[in-house]
């Protein structure tokens, strides 16, 4: 089985993001999983931060790790990682008239064009799409409409000829579509795609694939509406451009496009502050919302669905507890992105500086046992710069889960989020008002060995178990280089091996 995951849209590309911390954590099914961005505006800053997040992946996982669950998911990049319906032109300034051309369709069928005048208005045709398609759903089906074909243009070529060896190899591929169902992008992208794809693999390859989506009804509003733009995304229009699209998956029959639906959203839809037209501005905190969605594609992935299943989440009132999150294996999904965090938080605070110090000559490799018998005795060398990338990608990594860790926690501000105590390594800033993590030093360390349990208010000394742990560890035969160390701090990071 092969798992395919393709966010359309800001909000698809954030659920992404949430996806790769879930295959950084051991939570998507360990074999291959292929993703691909869909956005007309390849300037998005929800896009490029899931790109440098899913970058940061699959730097990890190139390094030998053993049977240990840090980077099991092998994902594989679409190439291009991000598909425009505008292919090359993506970028510069575009309008649906042009793409239709239809000064020409005005000359050579009056009718035709007259169709046209009807279904958009003057301004819908000549707005700018560079930047996306504004909050007009009706804009971007068109456009993808005319522009997706599966065997003529990539990555969508390549994603066919992988799911069409899945149908020889006698593997069922399964493919996760996500994106919002209230604003442009993912509400025109989800239907149209998901049909597109089936029609498509159904003419030229057996039916042994399922397609299941996320749709993401409204979770975030923002404030005003930019100026000087006359089509645009207002935060007024979310709820009914949301009942709007699930009576069109009602009334259509959602599953003769999808064989299953994960509806997911929240009520309180927090504030995500001024509005944004597209571009590096649009870029949103996380959300717990797109985590959601990550867990429904970790279910439909690892369990499938029956046609036409829908799964509606719900939660505890006020909150949001472990007990609320979806997962086949409740106790595993926590045991996991805590393990996950556990290890960020100790990587952070105590071994990449230790690595630093050594490195520059400040301290001396005796000082360190685990570093003698983990990282010497492994062949790894941390002069050898290949090397020292591997431990630096790792940092990178590591701040990006945590800061995301604290801001899911923050960005719902009218939500409880208990999961972790994200005080122990991160702050808010008192000018920016901006989530930061706290200067390595001021980690508070004592509050490791209690970071899922944020309610507790016990301060232990497991991080210095967690040391002595690694002092007395041996490298492993089968893994070698930054890798030895690396597995056998994720593995002394398991909180399973905590004090109670």
């Amino acid at each position: 089985m092969s798992c395919y995951l393709i966010g359309i849209g800001g909000t698809g590309a954030k659920c992404i993001e949430a996806a790769t911390h879930l295959s950084t954590a051991g939570l998507l099914p360990d074999n291959e999983l292929y993703t691909l961005f869909v956005d007309p505006d390849e300037s998005n800053g929800n896009l490029e931060q899931a790109k440098v997040t899913l970058d940061r992946h699959i730097k990890g996982q190139k390094m030998t790790l053993g049977s240990a669950s840090l980077f099991q998911t092998r994902v594989r990049r679409a190439k291009p990682s991000v598909w425009s319906p505008f292919g090359e032109n993506s970028g510069s300034e575009l309008q649906l008239r042009s793409s239709f051309s239809y000064s020409q369709m005005r000359a050579q069928d009056e009718e035709i064009a007259g169709l046209f005048d009807v279904l958009y208005s003057d301004d819908e045709k000549k707005a700018d799409l560079a930047v996306g398609f504004r909050g007009h759903p009706s804009i971007g089906a068109a456009v993808m409409a005319q522009q997706l074909s599966l065997s003529e243009t990539e990555p969508w070529t390549t994603f066919r000829r992988l799911v069409s060896n899945d149908a020889g190899t006698g593997d069922k591929a399964r493919i996760f579509l996500c994106g919002s169902v209230f604003g442009g992008t993912g509400a025109a992208g989800l239907p149209t795609i998901g049909k597109l794809i089936r029609q498509e693999l159904r003419s030229g390859e057996s039916d042994n694939f399922e397609i299941a989506c996320g749709l993401v009804l409204p979770y975030f509003s923002f404030e005003g509406t930019p100026k000087d733009e006359d089509i645009k995304a207002e935060a007024k229009s979310f709820v009914p451009n949301a009942q709007a699209a699930l009576n069109y998956y009602w009334n259509k029959r959602h599953d003769d496009i999808f064989d299953g639906m994960y509806v997911v959203g929240d009520p309180a839809m927090s504030p995500v502050g001024d509005a944004s037209v597209g571009g590096p501005t649009q870029e949103n905190k996380p959300h717990f919302v797109e985590l959601l969605v990550a867990l429904s594609a970790a279910d439909f992935f690892e369990t499938g669905t029956g046609a036409g299943q829908v799964a509606l989440m719900s939660r505890s009132e006020g909150g949001l507890e472990w007990s609320d999150l979806p997962y086949p294996r409740s106790s595993e999904l926590r045991q996991k992105l805590s393990q996950l965090v556990h290890f960020s938080f100790a990587y952070l605070s105590t071994y990449k500086p230790a690595l630093d110090a050594i490195r520059s000559g400040e301290r001396g490799s005796y000082a360190f046992p685990w570093y003698v018998d983990l990282v010497q005795q492994a062949g790894a060398r941390l002069q050898d710069d290949q090397v020292w990338k591997q431990f630096e990608n790792l940092e990178t990594y590591a701040q990006r889960l945590l800061k995301w860790t604290a801001e899911i926690h923050e960005t719902a501000s009218r939500t409880d989020i208990s999961l972790f105590d994200c005080t122990a390594f991160s702050s808010r800033d008192p000018e920016s008002n901006e989530i930061e993590l706290r200067d390595e030093r001021e980690f508070r360390r004592r509050r490791f060995g209690v970071l899922d349990r944020p309610n507790s208010e016990s301060e232990t000394d497991e991080l210095s178990n967690v040391w002595n742990r690694l002092s007395s560890a041996s490298s492993p035969r089968d893994v070698g280089g930054a890798g030895s160390f690396i597995q056998a701090l994720h593995e002394a990071c398991n909180p399973d091996n905590f004090s109670s």
